[in-house]
């Protein structure tokens, strides 16, 4: 019997990635977790049709000594030909814990790890899988995946763009957005009796797609999306038509999750491979509020993807260092991914930018 074996950490999107990779080359798919991860460990059994087979240490994670004594004696019942333990996940007494169990069984044995940088497996005996490419290459991971993983719900998400939405009528916001310094046309949508407002005029210069004649929830939604949705739906747009290019897993727009305690809304989720990119946008202007957006986005994208995912913040601040060296002191890190309004006004600048993000 071939056995892979996998320590169940806080971040389980390795482990996961790593199931559906090697999918058809094991007969039995060990899991390793904690009290704390066994629930973990209960989403792979839920997402994946393979045979698994878990070993709680509950929450003996620091004892080295229980957690070898109790994997040697149900890997010993499971009579295993080989054994290919990956060590990426779980407590350092964990990895050593099993690791010392494996090496106790008289059985072909592999042991590896997957590199965070470049998403390759380094074997113990120096191979590399794969040699072209990566594991990530291989392996996509939908957004649906990534939340029942985490022990998340899909309440709502958009795949295609609403009826409101027109690149002329985008540029036509930004402009509006840029250069009414009173903001008095984007203002004139935020009055909360529609009836009164002539919006029929307001729109008249305009080509627009969609027929004039809307009714009162309709008139609602067009007022959202004047007011600051045209800016999400525009970057959902362009990475929409740049899917197929960058080889993207799954795109959605307007996502609203719940966890155990409230449910929470995001702009923009992409997967690539079994990594989660999420874009926070906002039409706001005052640092404040931007950088309130970004904690926000940094949050939630670790919720959903865990410490592998990457949060992009898209706003019409002017200057793009600016708003950056603010964000990675904001957030204590180096590398802060920002799209402003030079990228939003230059269609190929944006989509050089967006592809530079998933490189």
């Amino acid at each position: 019997m071939r056995l892979l074996t996998l320590i169940i950490g806080g971040n389980p999107i390795s482990n996961y990635a790593l199931i559906k990779y090697f999918k058809n080359e094991f007969d039995k798919f060990v899991l390793i977790h904690t009290t704390k991860t066994k629930t973990l460990s209960n989403n792979f059994e839920k997402l994946l049709d393979v045979d698994f087979i878990q070993i709680d240490i509950e929450d003996k994670e620091r004892d080295l000594n229980f957690i070898k004594d109790k994997v040697v004696n149900q890997l010993k019942n499971l009579n295993p030909s080989f054994i290919h333990l990956n060590y990426t996940g779980g407590t350092k007494s964990m990895s050593i814990g099993t690791f010392l169990a494996v090496e106790e069984l008289k059985v072909e044995k592999v042991y590896s790890d997957i590199h965070p940088g470049n998403n390759k497996l380094f074997l113990d005996s120096g191979e590399i899988v794969p040699k072209e490419g990566s594991i990530a290459d291989n392996v996509e991971v939908t957004i649906d995946e990534f939340a029942l993983l985490n022990s998340l719900e899909i309440v709502g998400k958009q795949s295609k763009n609403s009826k409101f939405y027109d690149e002329q009528f985008c540029n036509f916001l930004l402009d509006k957005s840029i250069n009414d310094e009173k903001k008095f046309y984007i203002d004139l949508w935020d009055r909360q009796d529609l009836k009164k407002l002539n919006w029929r005029d307001s729109l008249k210069d305009i080509s627009l797609h969609f027929e004039l004649e809307l009714s009162n929830r309709q008139l609602r939604e067009l007022q959202k999306f004047i007011r600051g949705v045209w800016l999400e739906e525009y970057i959902f747009a362009q990475l929409l038509e740049l899917k197929e290019e960058l080889r993207l897993s799954d795109i959605a727009w307007n996502v609203s999750i719940k966890n155990r305690k409230n449910e929470f809304e995001v702009d923009i989720i992409v997967t690539k491979g079994y990594k989660v990119y999420l874009f926070s946008c906002t039409t706001a202007y005052k640092k404040s509020i931007i950088k309130n957006k970004f904690f926000e986005a940094e949050k939630r994208a670790t919720q959903i993807g865990g410490i592998g995912a990457k949060s992009i913040l898209v706003s019409l601040y002017n200057d793009e260092d600016d708003i950056k060296n603010e964000m990675q002191g904001y957030v204590g890190r180096e590398q802060v991914d920002t799209l402003t309004r030079e990228h939003l006004l230059d269609k190929n600048l944006l989509q050089n930018a967006l592809k530079k993000i998933f490189e």
